[in-house]
C-alpha cells in the first residue's frame, strides 16, 4: 500500500492545527484588491481580508490556482512515492477544480484521485 498525500486549496479554511496534525498540503488561491495581489492564507488571512473589504468598500476578486501549480505539486508527491488525493473547491464556483483536472491528466490514473 502506497502512502497518501492529501492536497486541498485555501478555500477549505482548515485550522493550522489540523493542517499540521494531518500533514495536509494547502495550495493558495489568489486574492486581488485592485492592483494588490495576495496568496490566500500566505500573504493575507481572513481577518485582514475582511478589514480590506470594509476599508475598500468592495469584495476582492479571486484567481484560480493554475494547472502548472497543480502539476508541480502532484509530481513532487508522486515522485516521493505517494498517491495524491485532492479535496478542493467545487467546480461550479471556481476554475481551480478544472485546473486540478487538467493537471491530473498529466499522470497515470492510479496516482491522483479526487473527492
Amino acid at each position: 500500500m502506497r502512502k497518501v498525500k492529501i492536497i486541498t486549496d485555501s478555500t477549505a479554511d482548515l485550522s493550522k492545527e489540523l493542517i499540521n496534525e494531518l500533514d495536509i498540503e494547502v495550495l493558495p488561491l489568489g486574492v486581488n484588491f485592485g492592483d494588490d495581489f495576495y496568496k490566500d492564507g500566505v500573504d493575507i488571512d481572513t481577518k485582514t481580508l475582511y478589514e480590506l473589504v470594509e476599508k475598500n468598500g468592495e469584495l476582492p476578486k479571486t484567481s484560480a490556482i493554475s494547472p502548472g501549480v497543480f502539476i508541480l505539486e502532484f509530481e513532487k508527491w508522486i515522485n516521493e512515492g505517494y498517491d495524491v488525493i485532492y479535496l478542493g473547491i467545487g467546480s461550479t464556483i471556481s476554475g481551480t477544480f478544472q485546473s486540478a483536472m487538467v493537471a491530473k491528466s498529466e499522470f497515470s490514473d492510479d496516482n491522483v484521485f479526487f473527492s
